[in-house]
């Protein structure tokens, strides 16, 4: 019986023989030389002459394409894997970093929502040292838009307090409601005094936006931290004038967990987190054993965002002086599990700047040291007369005004001690 030939194949556009398809005795086809090289080798063994293509990736940054690729890219990733994208390709680095923050962590855009200028608010927000907190922090981070609500977090002894209501009157809010905080939530550890709620309808299709000032009595930073504002992990971020600040990165973005600070299972923003896909985060084995955890915001463990600074004031205290915050964490398992951060402001004449640490104990006798030292070096008629009246140990200036302040010595002592932190979670 005879054999019949299969179909013709195209093989780099050349025929293959029918006679290698005859009597079923099928032949590969040759892959076709490659041409020699033309110029020397390099010692690489690649012809020096061979032009490299630039890597196909690159048009992805070119601004003239109609379409934003990375912008679009980066919008369908989660803040980890955006981390993780840089060794792709190294222009995510740079590039990609600063269009993520141009459109889609945008903070001027996300105000405008609540204020129709969020530069000046911005300007008043650092002017009466505050930040924002909360829920709005949360879902501007992950980039979804949630309630129309805005928590701030303003020092009650702030002395420019209320350029910040003032502004809220000018943009057309009113007061809704306004309580002061009672016996039971100040044993629970709150830190908040009054809280005040302020409305405003722009149309009478839209939904109200609200922002809601809670005046605590000690910093911000430190009611939050400790769990006096927010009662858990995945709310303790904030937002200043200049920079956003994650202090639980690890849970909350990348484990999508929370942890109770310093609070008890009543958290009433529990039920809003379990719709952001996160969930009460489980106890690690090094928590059960008798430990103590360093932290700080400058440790690296927290993510620190810069945001556009176009119109913003300079800030009042140098950056220095927040980032270097340091507090310490544990894990409690008396009565109630719960997650405990120590922070304390630190306080002292010799200070110009608001500082928190984690103990203020050796600070504050090192403080007291250089007041005294540099009080008794000086002449002594042109000593002041409330040093021997124990005022050079009040934190009042109004009661002594040392020669010279002390706030870089105190960044110097937190960065030494620092390196003999033990690194934590």
């Amino acid at each position: 019986m005879a054999s019949f030939p299969t179909s013709r194949f195209i093989v780099d556009g050349n025929r293959v023989n029918r006679d290698r398809e005859v009597r079923g005795q099928h032949q590969p086809p040759t892959s076709p030389k490659r041409p020699p090289a033309k110029g020397p080798l390099d010692h690489t063994g690649v012809s020096a002459s061979v032009e490299y293509t630039p890597n196909p990736l690159n048009f992805l940054f070119e601004p003239s394409r109609y379409v934003p690729m990375v912008d679009r890219i980066i919008q369908y990733l989660e803040p980890t894997d955006i981390v993780k994208l840089r060794r792709v390709h190294r222009a995510f680095t740079h590039e990609g970093y600063e269009t993520a923050l141009r459109t889609q962590w945008n903070i001027n855009t996300a105000l405008q929502r609540y204020f129709k200028s969020p530069i000046a608010f911005r300007n008043r927000l650092e002017k009466s040292s505050g930040v924002i907190s909360g829920t709005f922090v949360l879902d501007f981070l992950d980039r979804r838009r949630g309630r129309p609500l805005i928590q701030v977090i303003v020092d009650d002894r702030s002395p420019h307090k209320d350029q910040l209501v003032a502004y809220l009157l000018e943009e057309g809010y009113t007061i809704a409601s306004e309580d002061r905080s009672d016996e039971s939530s100040k044993f629970a550890g709150s830190d908040w005094i009054t809280r005040a709620r302020y409305e405003r309808q722009s149309s009478p299709i839209h939904q109200k936006t609200a922002i809601s000032i809670r005046y605590t009595s000690t910093q911000p930073i430190v009611a939050i931290l400790r769990g006096g504002v927010q009662f858990n992990t995945a709310l303790a971020n904030f937002v200043t004038a200049i920079k956003i600040y994650v202090p639980f990165a690890r849970w909350t973005f990348c484990n999508s967990c929370y942890h109770t600070i310093n609070g008890d299972s009543r958290d009433p923003w529990r039920r809003l987190l379990r719709t952001t896909g996160r969930r009460p985060g489980r106890f690690e084995y090094r928590d059960y054993v008798p430990a103590y955890w360093s932290r700080g915001l400058d440790d690296g463990r927290t993510w620190v965002i810069p945001l556009n600074t176009d119109g913003v004031d300079a800030p009042r205290q140098p950056e220095y002086v927040l980032d270097s915050t340091s507090f310490g964490a544990r894990a409690e398992f008396e009565g109630r599990v719960r997650r405990v951060v120590d922070i304390k402001a630190l306080q002292h004449v010799g200070l110009k700047y608001q500082w928190a640490v984690c103990d203020d104990t050796a600070f504050l006798k090192r403080l007291q040291e250089c007041v005294d030292k540099d009080a008794m070096e000086s002449e002594e008629e042109k000593r002041q007369k409330d040093q021997n009246l124990g005022g050079a140990q009040s934190v009042s200036t109004e009661a002594f005004v040392p020669a010279k302040f002390y706030d870089e010595l105190v960044r110097d002592w937190l960065a030494a001690a620092t390196e003999t932190m033990d690194s934590g979670w």
